[in-house]
C-alpha cells in the first residue's frame, strides 16, 4: 500500500517538475527568438550605416558626384566590401540610384530596380519593412533597411538596401536549448534523489506503524514506534504509542477480569456440583441433605449476583439518564433496610445523619444502584462490631451522599485504581469471598453519566469514606 503511495507521490512530483521544465524551455525559446530578431535588426541597420560610410569615403576621394561613376570606378572594391559586410551580417546588400535603378549588389541579392512606390517612400524618409511591392526582388518576410546617400550639395545620390530574412538564428537558440536541457536533466535527477530521500524518511515511520499494527492485531502490545522530531508523523507515532499503552492496559484488565470471573464462577459451580453429586449418589446422608441444599441455594444466589453484576456492567457502558425528582434520603433508608440481616449478623453500628429529607434531580434507578453498591461495599468490609455512618445533606446547589465505615482501609497506591474496570485488589479478594469486583466501576459509570464524580478517602487500619453529589431538585426545572 505505502509503496504504491510512495510511487504515486514520486511520479506526481516528477511530472510537475518535468512539465515545469518544458514550460520554462518554451518561454526561454520564445525569449531567445525575440532577442535574436532584435539583434539581427540592429545588425542590419549597422551594416547599412557602415556601407554608407564606405561609399561616402569614395565621394570624398573623387571629384565626381554621380554615384554611377563611383561604382564604375571603384566597382570591384565596392563589391568586395559589400560581400564582406554581407557575410558578417548574413544579409543581402544592394546599391541603387536615387530613382531606384540597380547599380551593384552582393551575390545573394537578385538584380532589379526598386519599384517606384518604394523609391518614393524611401525618399520621403520612410523605413520599409517587408513591403510586398519588393516581391521578386526581396523576400517578403524580411528585415529591409534603406539608407540614403547624400551628395556634397545635400541631394540624394543613391539608396543602400540591406535586407535579411526574419528567420531566427536557430544555431544559437539550439545551443542554448541543448545547454538548458542538459542542466535541467541534472537538476531533475538531483531533485528526484532528494525527493526519494525525503519521501523515504516520511514513509519509513508509516511502515513501522503498519508493523506495529500487525503486532497489535496478533495481541502483542509491546511494540513501540520511535518518535523523531515534532512534525505530523511524530505526532502520529506518539498517538499510536499512547493507543498501544491504552490497549495494553485494557488487555491486562481484561485478562484480570477473566481470571476473576473464572475464579468466582468456578468456586460456586464446583461446590454446587459436588454437593448435588453427593446427594444423588447417597454420599450425603438424608439427615444432612437439608444443610447442603441450603449451601447449594446460597451458592446459586451468589452466581445470580455475579450474572446481575455483569449485566449492570454492560448497561453502565451505555447508560441513558432520565432525570426525575426523588428523595435521596429515602433512597438511602431503603438500601439500608435491604442489608438489615447482614448488619444484625455482624452486629454493626449504623449512624444515619440527615436533618431533613434531601430531594435531588437525577435518574432514580441509576442512583439506586450507586447507593446500593456503596452500602453493600461498606457492609462487606466493616469488621464485626464496626461502625457505618451515612450522612445526607445539602451543600450549596448540590445535595450530597457520604458513607463512612471503619475497617482495614485502602492503601493510598490503590485508591486511583478502585474505580477501574475489572479491578479487584488482593486485599478485597481476601476479605470478600462473594464479590465480583465490578460494583465500584458501576458506581462511577452511573455518576459519570450524570456529569458527576465520586471522591474516596481512606486511612489504612482506620476507615474508608465515599462521597458524591447531585443537583438539588429545586435547582433543576
Amino acid at each position: 500500500m505505502f509503496k504504491s503511495i510512495f510511487t504515486r507521490y514520486l511520479a506526481a512530483t516528477a511530472a510537475i517538475i518535468f512539465v515545469s521544465f518544458i514550460l520554462l524551455g518554451l518561454i526561454l525559446t520564445a525569449v531567445l527568438s525575440d532577442n535574436s530578431m532584435e539583434t539581427r535588426d540592429t545588425l542590419v541597420q549597422k551594416t547599412a550605416d557602415s556601407v554608407a560610410i564606405n561609399l561616402s569615403t569614395y565621394f570624398a576621394l573623387t571629384e565626381h558626384c554621380d554615384i554611377r561613376e563611383i561604382i564604375d570606378t571603384y566597382g570591384e572594391t565596392v563589391s568586395r566590401s559589400l560581400e564582406s559586410h554581407s557575410r558578417i551580417a548574413s544579409a543581402s546588400i544592394a546599391v541603387y540610384t536615387s530613382d531606384g535603378g540597380f547599380l551593384i549588389g552582393t551575390s545573394n541579392m537578385a538584380a532589379g530596380d526598386l519599384p517606384a512606390s518604394v523609391t518614393a517612400d524611401v525618399l520621403a524618409l520612410k523605413t520599409v519593412y517587408g513591403i510586398s511591392d519588393l516581391e521578386g526582388l526581396l523576400p517578403v518576410k524580411s528585415i529591409n533597411y534603406f539608407y540614403m546617400i547624400k551628395g556634397s550639395d545635400g541631394e540624394t545620390e543613391g539608396i543602400i538596401l540591406v535586407t535579411s530574412p526574419t528567420i531566427t538564428d536557430f544555431r544559437f537558440v539550439s545551443k542554448v536549448i541543448k545547454l538548458f536541457v542538459a542542466v535541467s536533466l541534472w537538476i531533475f535527477l538531483a531533485v528526484l534523489i532528494g525527493l526519494y530521500i525525503v519521501s523515504e524518511r516520511v514513509v519509513a515511520p508509516l511502515r513501522q506503524v503498519i508493523h506495529a499494527a500487525h503486532q497489535y492485531a496478533l495481541g502483542d502490545f509491546s511494540e513501540r514506534i520511535p518518535v523523531v522530531g515534532q512534525d505530523e508523523v511524530a505526532t502520529l507515532s506518539d498517538a499510536f504509542n499512547n493507543m498501544a499503552d491504552s490497549l495494553s492496559k485494557t488487555e491486562e484488565n481484561r485478562n484480570t477480569f477473566i481470571a476473576n470471573v473464572s475464579h468466582d464462577l468456578r468456586t460456586p459451580m464446583t461446590t454446587i456440583s459436588g454437593f448435588v453429586d453427593g446427594i444423588l449418589d447417597g454420599t450425603i446422608p438424608p439427615e444432612r441433605q437439608q444443610h447442603y441444599l441450603e449451601i447449594i441455594s446460597s451458592e446459586t444466589r451468589r452466581l445470580s449476583r455475579l450474572v446481575s453484576s455483569l449485566l449492570e456492567l454492560t448497561k453502565a457502558g451505555s447508560l441513558e439518564v432520565h432525570p426525575t425528582r426523588f428523595n435521596l434520603t429515602e433512597k438511602a433508608r431503603q438500601a439500608l433496610i435491604g442489608f438489615e440481616s447482614k448488619i444484625d449478623a455482624k452486629h454493626l453500628i449504623i449512624d444515619f445523619n440527615c436533618e431533613e429529607d434531601v430531594f435531588v434531580n437525577a435518574d432514580s434507578d441509576a442512583i439506586h444502584q450507586v447507593v446500593y453498591n456503596l452500602c453493600d461495599n461498606a457492609v462487606k468490609f466493616t469488621p464485626e462490631g464496626g461502625r457505618i455512618s451515612l450522612t445526607i445533606g445539602e451543600d450549596g446547589k448540590k445535595g450530597y451522599f457520604e458513607i463512612r465505615n471503619t475497617g482495614d482501609g485502602i492503601p493510598a497506591e490503590e485508591l486511583p485504581l478502585l474505580f477501574d474496570r475489572f479491578y479487584k485488589s488482593d486485599r478485597s479478594r481476601g476479605l470478600d469471598k462473594t464479590g465480583t469486583g465490578l460494583g465500584l466501576y458501576i458506581v462511577k459509570s452511573n455518576l459519570t453519566a450524570h456529569g458527576e464524580g465520586i471522591h474516596v478517602d481512606s486511612e489504612v487500619g482506620k476507615y474508608t469514606c465515599f462521597r458524591f453529589e447531585l443537583p438539588l431538585a429545586s435547582q433543576r426545572g
